[in-house]
């Protein structure tokens, strides 16, 4: 049998949470070239079609999360809520902490895609006041994110914004 679709898991912020999550998995290629090749999609199709170079894109970055995150011992999720949040991917260790990662092709995503992780954090961080607020029933604290960043096929250089969130161009992308 040949393995040529890889599921990625949804995270949930706690093993056993409430939050209305979509709890689907996601389905990418282990290379996204195999599906290109069946399409017989070349490299000059994406001039006109740069929607489909994205979830290419994202397809490749996933592939080489997934196998950084078996070097080390970690998962890769996606997570998507019925509020419309979405992270393309969520890069977990053993010991719960986790990176929220954005995947995206140019520099002028990068404050979407900020504002994006901004979001969630803040999500969190509201969640855990409303939890520490109520001294008699507390309820379950999420950790909040280790880190944050863009990974971005074509950016300038890596860098960190006013915010804390980490832009990285996807060639210096390394264990």
């Amino acid at each position: 049998m040949i393995f040529v679709i890889k599921d990625i898991d949804a995270w949930t912020p706690q093993i056993r949470s409430k939050t209305a999550i979509r709890s689907s998995k996601k389905h990418i290629f282990i290379d996204p070239s195999i599906g290109l090749a069946a399409l017989n999609i070349g490299p000059e199709y994406f001039y006109n079609d740069l929607d489909t170079f994205g979830h290419v894109f994202e397809n490749l970055v996933l592939r080489d999360l997934l196998v950084y995150a078996e070097a080390h011992d970690a998962r890769v999720m996606h997570y998507s809520d019925d509020m419309g949040l979405k992270i393309d991917a969520i890069f977990q260790l053993n010991d719960g902490r986790y990176a929220l990662i954005e995947i995206k092709t140019g520099e002028s995503a990068i404050p979407a895609a900020e504002k994006n992780l901004l979001k969630f954090k803040e999500l969190i961080k509201k969640h855990n006041d409303k939890v520490l607020s109520d001294k008699e029933h507390p309820g379950v604290k999420y950790r909040e994110p280790s880190l944050m960043m863009v990974i971005c096929a074509k950016a300038a250089m890596s860098f960190t914004t006013n915010n804390g969130v980490k832009i990285i161009p996807i060639g210096c992308l390394k264990d």
